[in-house]
């Protein structure tokens, strides 16, 4: 039986850690896409991208400071109204992440693109190697931190709170050890006292002993006497 509450403490220990270690690991790489985000970059994870809009050029489908989820794709799997992420190059914003619709799929592979708050279609197609992905859907969890958080302040969430997690968990060890430590202190006092109650016990029995053996001694010095 012991061995058993020994073994399921361990699990639930093991349970424990991994716990904090997966919800510090969720917080961590919340904090660096969004740090990655403030600085223009994207974040992708087993072929999926998490990036910041930063314009409003796909209003009202996508508003500034939207957080959206690109998909890695091939471009032939792409057509007319699909909505794409891509470096750009034009001039102006050269290199810089763009997300616009498809209005047109040229012969040679490559894309005319246009915002849908844009009168007119990008001036450079985009080519087939500077596609970074096809827009899914709105990553809205993001854009709630956001709305409260800015890059100062996701650094000291990203130290905090895995701090925070760990003491907690420190705590609650501790307090079980000590309840564990009291139970068996407990526990031995217990026995010393039964200990104690057992001496006490066999002693009044020798004495009890003694009186009557002395008692029956003195009885036949009497009859001898006589």
């Amino acid at each position: 039986m012991k061995k058993l509450t020994k073994s399921g403490e361990k699990g639930g220990k093991l349970k424990d850690i991994l716990s904090i270690v997966f919800l510090a690991a969720a917080i961590a790489f919340t904090a660096y896409v969004m740090i990655m985000n403030m600085q223009g970059k994207a974040v992708s994870v087993f072929g999926y991208s998490v990036l910041r809009v930063v314009t409003g050029s796909m209003e009202p489908t996508i508003f500034t400071g939207d957080y959206i989820i690109v998909q890695k794709t091939t471009p032939a799997e792409l057509k007319e109204g699909d909505i794409i992420t891509y470096y750009t190059e034009v001039d102006e914003i050269k290199d810089l992440i763009v997300t616009h619709r498809i209005i047109k799929v040229n012969d040679d592979g490559s894309f005319i693109t246009q915002g849908d708050a844009n009168q007119i279609p990008d001036s450079i197609p985009v080519k087939p190697e500077r596609l970074l992905g096809k827009y899914l859907y709105k990553a809205r969890f993001f854009g709630m931190i956001a709305s409260f958080a800015d890059s100062s302040k996701l650094i000291l969430f990203l130290v905090i709170i895995p701090i925070l997690l760990m003491s907690i968990y420190e705590t609650k060890t501790l307090a079980k050890q000590w309840k564990e430590y009291k139970q068996e202190v407990g526990s031995d006092k217990t026995d010393n006292m039964d200990k104690e109650i057992e001496r006490i016990k066999q002693e009044a029995i020798e004495e009890y002993k003694k009186k009557k053996e002395q008692e029956a001694d003195g009885k036949e010095g009497q009859e001898e006497y006589k």
